[in-house]
């Protein structure tokens, strides 16, 4: 906090920020359909690269609480220090292209790159009949 230079209200205030956002989304995609139930299965996270881990450290602490048999991390790139921070907390990571260095953007690892408009998700959840 003290190197960027931010308040704890202003980390406070982002936070509430990024929790609504993911929220609003969580309801665009999912709509009013029920989280699947995992308790005993095997789950495999899946995202396109890990930067720092973080992300995928809360997926991880949210689908612990849901009792599943075993998570699977699964992505095409990831920084080493990424790995390193998921490696406890998962059963298994696949991991292909292991990014080194200070910095590491997963962007970097792409030729082709692009955030996808929240349509673009929609139109592949219903291509896939998961619509909501």
């Amino acid at each position: 906090m003290d190197t960027l230079g931010l308040s704890e209200e202003e980390i406070e205030h982002c936070i509430a920020e990024e929790m609504e956002a993911v929220k609003k989304r969580l309801k665009l995609f999912r709509g009013a359909k029920a989280f699947p139930d995992i308790k005993g299965k095997t789950v495999i996270l899946i995202d396109d690269g890990l930067a720092s881990g973080f992300t995928m450290l809360a997926t991880i602490k949210s689908m612990k609480q849901r009792e599943p048999k075993e998570i699977i991390v699964a992505i095409p790139t990831a920084s080493s220090d990424a790995l390193e921070r998921v490696k406890p907390h998962a059963d298994k990571i696949v991991c292909l292209n292991i990014r080194t260095g200070p910095i590491f953007a997963v962007a970097d690892a792409y030729k082709l790159w692009y955030d996808l408009e929240d349509e673009e998700v929609i139109d592949i959840l219903k291509t896939a009949g998961l619509e909501k």
